[in-house]
């Protein structure tokens, strides 16, 4: 029956037919960027510190995180024109988009997104983050974070232990004193 295919094939378009919005930049509408480089390198993360989250759209951590304590940071900075927030989804389904954008209309995460299909994507922005493959991961763990200086380059060296890593949303006071040290550098 030719009906229920169009039916879904609807359900799919109409999903992953969300553009964002003026607080919630799509970037891989425009198109595919192969490496963080080619991300940082546009003109909105020039001379800007850049606040990396690297999360999936069926990581109950990285939902936690988005929905209850990211509003509370983005709301920090927002009037500051030296920082921006990047969120780099990582996703192996058949249809990322559709899990993606669902994941961002609810959750509202403000920022500029980009799409990371699994795979060969997944595997060269990770050698670029942490330099290897941990356990048989590209990521050993997710959510992931790290801070990008004005220089375009990341401050600190990234673990494979949470516990040494960057600091996230939920750590609060904590990420505000190391943002606002990485702004006041020079």
């Amino acid at each position: 029956m030719l009906i229920i295919p169009f039916i879904a094939s609807g359900w799919v378009i109409w999903r992953t037919s969300y553009k964002g919005s003026d607080k919630i930049r799509l970037m891989q509408e425009d198109s595919a960027f192969t490496s963080l480089s080619d991300v940082l390198s546009l003109p909105q993360f020039r001379n800007k510190v850049v606040y990396v989250d690297v999360w999936g759209t069926t990581c109950t951590p990285c939902m936690e995180e988005l929905k209850n304590f990211t509003p509370k940071l983005t709301a920090r900075y927002r009037n500051s024109k030296d920082m921006a927030f990047l969120y780099l989804c990582l996703d192996r389904h058949p249809i990322p988009e559709l899990r993606w954008k669902e994941k961002l209309r609810l959750l509202q995460p403000e920022g500029y997104h980009v799409l990371i299909r699994g795979g060969a994507g997944e595997r060269k922005l990770a050698l670029e983050i942490t330099g290897e493959a941990s356990e048989g991961k590209f990521f050993p763990y997710l959510p992931y974070y790290f801070i990008v200086n004005r220089e375009g380059r990341i401050v600190g060296r990234q673990s494979a232990d949470p516990e040494n890593s960057e600091l996230r949303p939920s750590d609060g006071a904590l990420l505000y004193q190391r943002l606002d040290s990485v702004l006041a550098s020079h």
